[in-house]
């Protein structure tokens, strides 16, 4: 990116006041947005109709995290966290003091993390960092100017009644920058604060302490892009990720379909809309969150890239929010950084739009109640099975990965160097039928040393969950090889007891 030197403009800003008097004009050098190549192609007709969609206030103590706790309870019963999260509220990174935490306790965090951040973009007008009289960023340098020339064109420096705008291809939201020069009409006539949704999304998490490379939403719809993203906090690079299944298997299905989802606070939700092209392509992407009325919304970036050139002499009318006039992505209350009601997702088109959803998470595999979890380690040297018997009898494994008469299975397996999901294997019931009751025996099997020396060894933790709390209801650690007795445990469902077999 083309820096500008902040030395030089305070002295062009002085030599303009002292010679053109009120005039409020100023010849600059303005910096180049860093911007993808594409841009987000947002589909036209999904953004009007999200500009339309309720915004909602939200606030940190009213946001609620996965399990059901508000950040204020979650600090109050881990006050471990409280140095971190008072740090990040200020803008610094994490210690290496939390290393030593739960991994279950380390993905609560990270979404702590995140939602301090988007709360912090949606809600930059009640921030140190606003102006709220100009409505600009404090270190603005063209606040008290309406427009600024470049080479003979006038770029305007509008005031931003809502805070941040959406802005096509923009990375860097607290500088006024034009939108990517690929666009046409009055889109380029102003210079604003903003971020496109991908920008948006970028932001949160490098502020929240993660390096995530810059692109697109399409670039952003990877399972191997998130791994990466969440690998670069050393302090956090154990949480897992994954896309959210829906009763059928798939990762991606229609919009209607998202209540049975389960969706969650800080799950990640991508939208397939129509390019410039007419083609199919994902093109919104926005954070879940949840209030403490359990109302579900999503923090967001939303706005038209292109105006309609048919369009561009209408009046603007934030009440009636059509294609043309670009002042309506820093104008107009509906568009820009904003929160916003998750419903709209299964009203668009009666929710024909095609969803994903990416999970960050403690555990590989579906959630289940109850679920069985194992991890371990030297996989490419040992193969470690899950076994679980029902209290019917049926033994779930890797010979017999479906119990029909109650829909508990293996969805995760792992076997030698054919491990796709890493050294993991899960076992669950679906969260939304019932499981069986009674007593459940699970234990860990040392199969084979995938061809390598007998003596192999393996470090091993076993969990049981209940994900509808969620809570750890039992965990276990340990070494195997393969003269290793086979560790046998039994769970009661009516007393919640588990007692080590063997």
């Amino acid at each position: 990116m083309k820096k500008v030197n902040i030395i030089s403009l305070i002295g062009i800003f002085l030599t303009a006041l002292l010679i053109e008097g009120c005039k409020k004009t100023m010849d600059v050098t303005v910096p180049t947005p860093l911007q993808v190549t594409e841009g987000d192609d947002p589909d036209r007709e999904f953004q009007d109709y999200l500009a339309s969609a309720p915004n909602i206030a939200v606030t940190l103590d009213d946001l609620l995290l996965s399990n059901g706790a508000t950040i204020k309870e979650f600090l109050k019963d881990n006050p471990e966290f409280q140095g971190e999260f008072d740090k990040a509220l200020k803008g610094a990174r994490l210690s290496a003091s939390l290393n030593d935490v739960s991994l279950v306790k380390k993905v609560l965090f990270a979404q702590v993390l995140l939602f301090i951040q988007a709360h912090k973009l949606t809600n930059i007008t009640s921030t140190a960092l606003w102006d709220n009289d100009a409505q600009t960023m404090v270190t603005d340098l063209y606040k008290n100017k309406d427009y600024f020339t470049v080479d003979g064109r006038r770029i305007y420096s509008p005031k931003q009644p809502y805070g941040l705008g959406y802005s096509y291809g923009q990375r860097k939201w607290q500088e006024r920058l034009p939108p990517p020069s690929d666009m046409g009409g009055t889109c380029l006539d102003a210079a604003i604060y903003g971020l496109d949704c991908s920008g948006f999304i970028i932001n949160v998490f490098q502020q929240a302490g993660f390096k995530i490379p810059n692109t697109n939403v399409a670039g952003m719809y990877s399972k191997t892009y998130w791994e990466k993203v969440l690998e670069s906090n050393k302090t956090l690079d154990s949480i897992k990720v994954d896309f959210v299944k829906n009763t059928l298997g798939a990762t991606k299905y229609t919009a209607s379909t998202w209540q049975t989802l389960g969706l969650k606070p800080g799950d990640i939700v991508f939208w397939e809309g129509k390019g410039k092209d007419g083609k199919p392509k994902w093109n919104h992407i926005g954070i879940v969150f949840q209030k403490a009325d359990k109302q579900l919304g999503i923090f967001q970036s939303n706005g038209i890239a292109n105006p309609d050139p048919t369009n561009l002499k209408l009046m603007l009318s934030c009440d009636n929010i059509t294609r043309g006039d670009c002042q309506s992505n820093y104008a107009c209350e509906g568009r820009g950084v904003r929160a916003k009601a998750l419903k709209f997702i299964s009203d668009y088109k009666g929710g024909a739009n095609p969803i994903s959803v990416i999970r960050l998470s403690a555990l590989i595999g579906n959630e289940g109640n109850p679920r069985f979890n194992l991890r371990f380690t030297n996989d490419q040297n040992v193969d470690l099975d899950l076994h679980v018997r029902t209290p019917a009898g049926f033994e779930i494994y890797y010979r017999n990965k479906l119990d029909n008469a109650t829909q508990g299975q293996l969805d995760v397996d792992c076997f030698c160097t054919n491990c796709p999901n890493g050294p993991n294997e899960n076992i669950f019931w679906p969260l939304d039928k019932p499981s069986p009751t009674g007593k459940y025996r699970f234990w860990v099997n040392y199969y084979e040393s995938c061809g390598r020396s007998s003596n192999t060894t393996s470090n091993y933790e076993i969990l049981l969950v209940n994900d509808k709390k969620p809570e750890v209801l039992f965990k276990a650690t340990g070494t195997m090889t393969p003269s290793s007795v086979r560790p046998i445990w039994e769970y009661d469902t009516e007393t919640k007891k588990v007692t080590k077999i063997q």
